[in-house]
């Protein structure tokens, strides 16, 4: 979010919109950085998403598409985001005062281009704070199984006691104990 947010402010004051958004539908929750603030509703934004993935527009207006856009929308550029894989986003700059120009779409476009990068290379750097999260959990109970488990058998005349587990990768289930029993 820290990096859509940055990029809604850059897009908006690069193309001198009103405001802009940016738009991730992930599952189970979408993503959504507005600037200066929200104007669209999620379910707007994922009408837009729809009319945008299905390539029929890039540019919308009340006029052309009434009801698709808020009523404080008069006109919207829609760029899509290509990311990582096969999933996309959205960048929409909104009401720049005299309407959007070609030049307006090629510089959203290479806007787009650079913001794909960014938000990729967020998503790695979550991905990789997760997994170095999950593997220092993995370690700590790796560790906390190990000193569950007897440091070695107990000596009993005439019984040579042997026991050893392995994990099958860094923790596994399996704990075993000698207990001395009277008899």
């Amino acid at each position: 979010e820290p990096a859509l947010r940055g990029i809604t402010h850059e897009t908006a004051g690069l193309l001198g919109a009103r405001g802009a958004v940016a738009y991730v539908p992930l599952t189970p929750a979408p993503v959504a950085a507005h600037n200066p603030s929200p104007v669209f509703t999620p379910a707007e934004l994922q009408a837009v998403w729809q009319v945008v993935e299905a390539g029929r527009q890039v540019l919308l207006s009340q006029h052309d598409t009434p009801g698709l856009l808020p009523a404080q929308v008069e006109h919207a550029l829609i760029e899509s985001i290509q990311l990582r894989g096969s999933s996309a986003a959205l960048l929409v700059a909104y009401n720049k005062p005299g309407g959007f120009g070609a030049p307006d779409r090629k510089l959203l476009h290479a806007i787009a281009e650079h913001a794909g990068a960014q938000i990729d290379n967020a998503r790695l750097h979550r991905e990789a704070l997760t997994r170095e999260r999950l593997q220092t959990e993995m370690d700590l109970a790796r560790r906390v199984q190990v000193q569950l488990l007897p440091e070695r058998p107990p000596r009993v005349p005439g019984l040579d006691l042997f026991a050893r587990s392995v994990p099958a990768l860094d923790v596994g289930g399996d704990f075993f104990d000698f207990i001395a029993a009277p008899d």
